[in-house]
């Protein structure tokens, strides 16, 4: 859908451009930007896969950890000697209850963010708004790159609507972004993890 209307949203972009006295060849700088986009593109492939390998690595790890870190833990009891036991074993489940805890705040901040995405997009008439809704939630857990990860394709979704969709949804994302990042998070992690708690 987004592929049939760039000619149309390319004409509707430069006159709106026009307007405000700024003038440039959007097809041009789109070849432009294009080529060297297509130069990356294995670079790009390649930081992708590794990223993907490494998530799943990690989420195996966690929930192994999760559900064998009792055991796990008893057997290497057995190798330290008796007077250090205890306060290894303390020192576990500390590490085990953070850990949990840490999984189960990320499961809430993601949910809360995709339920709000979906709304943003089911309002603003958004095709996939549930598919979007779902990449937010699973990018929401990615540090730095988890806002790029949703932003875009839900921007690029919203301009086959209208360039003022897009813009609308772009704000409303970064609103709840900052929202998230300074409100909602240090809540749900500071009572899960219970941080600043003397």
């Amino acid at each position: 859908a987004l592929v049939g209307k760039a000619p149309q949203l390319t004409r509707s972009i430069q006159e709106t451009l026009a307007k405000y006295n700024l003038h440039f060849n959007l097809e041009v700088q789109v070849a432009e930007y294009s080529s060297r986009l297509l130069s990356e593109v294995p670079q790009v492939l390649r930081n992708a896969s590794s990223l993907l390998l490494g998530l799943v690595a990690v989420v195996i790890l966690t929930i192994y950890l999760l559900i064998e870190g009792p055991a796990l833990q008893a057997s290497l009891m057995l190798l330290l000697p008796i007077s250090h036991r205890p306060g290894v074993r303390r020192m576990g489940v500390e590490i085990y209850q953070q850990v949990g805890g840490y999984t189960r705040g990320l499961l809430v901040t993601s949910m809360l963010a995709g339920l709000t995405t979906f709304t943003i997009l089911a309002v603003c008439g958004v095709p996939e708004p549930f598919a979007l809704a779902a990449l937010t939630a699973v990018s929401d857990a990615l540090p730095v790159v988890g806002l790029l990860l949703a932003l875009v394709p839900s921007t690029l979704m919203a301009l086959t609507i209208s360039p003022t969709t897009a813009l609308i949804v772009a704000v409303a994302y970064l609103i709840y972004h900052q929202v998230e990042i300074n409100m909602i998070a240090p809540r749900v992690f500071g009572n899960i993890l219970e941080i600043g708690r003397a």
